[in-house]
């Protein structure tokens, strides 16, 4: 019978997610005490954003990555261990939709400019989490440096989206002068 390595999964979860997103949490909370007048009277705080962020990675993982479509017209159904072979339009419609995840969340966040960037640190937190669940089961190590990229390259993308909303939040959007 196999067993899975949870105590591996606990591991490599606290390296690739834990670690990142106490950074990121730590930053936020600094920035918060500095900008208190970015918050409205209404949504939800940055713990809350940033955890609902974390479901929604982990709903957008799951839901595109938990099965694969073949080119011949198969597909291999949702079960553990996940598929390791996608077609190009699977992981662009993943992508698609943890940006629309993303958008949603920041949407929701009471922090005007700040939840953007709470809902980006949770996004990425539940994909890598949600990586790191068949990872735990990879002897080789290759999943490992997946997950660390897909950190990376998840953060970097969604920072930089919330960067730019950030910077138009802000605005008026009055064009009489």
């Amino acid at each position: 019978m196999l067993t899975y390595p949870f105590e591996h999964f606990l591991w490599i979860t606290f390296i690739f997610a834990a670690v990142p997103s106490a950074v990121w949490v730590t930053i936020l909370a600094v920035l918060a005490r500095r900008f208190p007048n970015d918050r409205s009277t209404s949504g939800p705080g940055l713990w809350l954003t940033g955890l609902i962020g974390f479901v929604f990675g982990v709903l957008a993982a799951v839901g595109w990555l938990s099965w694969s479509a073949d080119d011949h017209g198969g597909i291999t159904a949702p079960g553990f261990p996940p598929p390791t072979d996608f077609p190009s339009w699977q992981i662009a419609a993943c992508a698609l939709t943890v940006g629309v995840f993303w958008f949603l969340v920041a949407r929701l966040s009471a922090w005007r400019k700040l939840g953007g960037f709470s809902a980006a640190v949770g996004v990425t937190a539940g994909l890598v989490t949600a990586f790191c669940i068949a990872a735990a089961t990879d002897t080789t190590g290759q999943s490992g440096v997946g997950a660390l990229f897909l950190g990376a390259g998840a953060s970097v993308s969604l920072a930089f989206c919330a960067g730019i909303r950030a910077t138009f939040s802000g605005r008026s959007r009055d064009t009489s002068a």
